[in-house]
């Protein structure tokens, strides 16, 4: 039983660019790419078809950093993350790649993490968990507060299948645009770009007292007129709505 179908890493450094994993299969995990030790970087790589009994279909890491940017994962299978599964502490960085059709038999349908991760600009769709996480499941069994906390950073969800879409039982840091916003852990349903929630119309996006972020009613005259809004405008609704209630002053007889 071996790690790495393609390539093992295990200590110094390797840069794969313009290549193409197809088909490969690990009776452990990693059934194109496995590090173990040291670093990787991966720049526009296709894995198609990937296969692993373990964890991480295409890439398994185990120790070490590993960086995917401009890649695109199709089709792999694993029991979790069936494209990506990180173990431990160690840092995955991941940047404008594609993760379409990934299946996992538990949960991490695209990305299953339990150490620190950057997810930027990557796109999630039709990717596949039987349990929970059908894009990502971030669910560590030991928080290590040595390190960066996990960042997610404009990406699009679209049409996963799990109990849920996201799912992170730890604190991850969202960068949210545009009056939307993401509970600092949770478990996400559904589909979405950028972050997953936005208040409605008539509330606005505040921020509490601990730094989170909460819908909160606009008063005083204001009011927010669609969705996703960060701050309330003057209503001429609302300012209508009290001369109407406002007691009228009667003429002497």
């Amino acid at each position: 039983r071996v790690d790495g179908g393609g390539v093992l890493v295990s200590a110094g450094s390797l840069r794969l660019e313009d290549c193409t994993f197809e088909g490969g299969r690990s009776d452990r995990s990693g059934g194109g790419l496995a590090v173990h030790g040291g670093s990787a970087i991966v720049v526009g790589c296709r894995f198609e078809r990937l296969n692993a009994s373990d964890g991480g279909g295409a890439v398994a890491v185990r120790g070490g950093d590993v960086v995917l940017d401009a890649s695109t994962f199709v089709s792999n299978v694993a029991t979790r993350g069936g494209a990506v599964a990180v173990s431990g502490a160690h840092r995955l960085v991941t940047h404008n790649c594609t993760f379409d059709s990934n299946e996992a038999a538990t949960s991490g349908g695209a990305l299953s993490v339990d150490g620190s991760f950057e997810l930027e600009h990557s796109n999630f769709t039709a990717n596949v968990a039987h349990g929970q996480g059908a894009a990502v499941e971030y669910d560590p069994a030991v928080y290590d507060v040595q390190a960066t906390r996990p960042r997610i950073d404009n990406n699009t969800f679209r049409d996963n299948e799990g109990v849920s879409t996201v799912l992170y039982t730890q604190e991850v840091d969202w960068v949210c645009r545009d009056g939307r916003f993401a509970r600092s852990t949770g478990s996400l349903p559904g589909s979405w770009d950028g972050c997953p929630l936005a208040c409605t119309k008539g509330n606005y996006a505040a921020t509490a007292a601990d730094g989170s972020t909460t819908c909160a009613l606009c008063k005083g005259g204001k009011y927010a007129d669609a969705d996703g809004k960060t701050e309330c405008a003057p209503s001429t609704r609302a300012a209508w709505r009290r001369r109407r209630r406002a007691p009228r002053s009667r003429r002497a007889p």
